[in-house]
């Protein structure tokens, strides 16, 4: 299992400078010829010390244990926002 995008991501307006609050699908190769897309939503937070906490919500069922594609969706997000993807 692997993510392999994000698309269709929106910022929620949040007067909080140091969190952000974004919705989108996610796109997960769960088999080798096997693609699922799930809605989702997570909150990125800047702590005091500059770390970035994620906090993530499936919105739909997937057809694969939740804790490992939370994992993965973490990983990739927090790799993303290093990217500057999500300012």
């Amino acid at each position: 299992m692997k993510v392999v995008d994000l698309k269709e991501i929106t910022k929620k307006d949040s007067p909080i400078h140091y969190r952000g609050e974004f919705a989108g699908k996610a796109v997960l190769e769960v088999d080798t010829d096997l693609d699922v897309e799930c809605r989702l939503s997570f909150v990125l937070e800047r702590s005091a010390t500059g770390s970035v906490g994620v906090t993530i919500n499936l919105l739909e069922e997937i057809p694969y244990p939740v804790v490992p594609v939370l994992g993965a969706l973490k990983s990739y997000i927090l790799e993303q926002e290093k990217a500057g993807r999500f300012l």
